[in-house]
């Protein structure tokens, strides 16, 4: 279907709203969804990664969140906002931890980016 809708011409950066006002993109939602393929196509075509979506999380949050550590891999290979933080100030190192999902803990500790929250 994404891959459909992208050969039409839709808008991978198209921003939508929640019933709270919050504003997200496709790929929050892929994320979320652990949608891989769908992330690839998305940033395939002009996806940006470091869209905001409620509270200041980007796609790697989401995806950190829900334990999906190849998409959060391809996010971090695009380009992303390691250090990206939300609201609250937490960030995906923190969401990871939160679940406990190891995998992802270790890979981004890898990563050997984090300098703190950034807005």
């Amino acid at each position: 279907m994404v891959q459909l809708l992208l050969r039409h011409t839709a808008d991978a950066n198209i921003c939508m709203s929640d019933e709270a006002g919050h504003l997200f993109v496709a790929l929050h939602i892929s994320s979320q969804g652990g949608h891989e393929n769908n992330e690839q196509l998305l940033l395939d075509s002009g996806a940006q990664v470091n869209t905001c979506y409620k509270h200041s999380s980007n796609p790697l949050y989401v995806a950190c969140f829900w334990g999906y550590c190849s998409i959060a891999q391809l996010l971090l290979n695009k380009g992303t906002y390691i250090n990206q933080c939300m609201d609250d100030r937490s960030s995906s190192l923190h969401a990871s931890c939160f679940v406990g999902n190891d995998s992802i803990v270790q890979y981004l500790l890898e990563k050997r980016r984090w300098s703190g929250c950034m807005r």
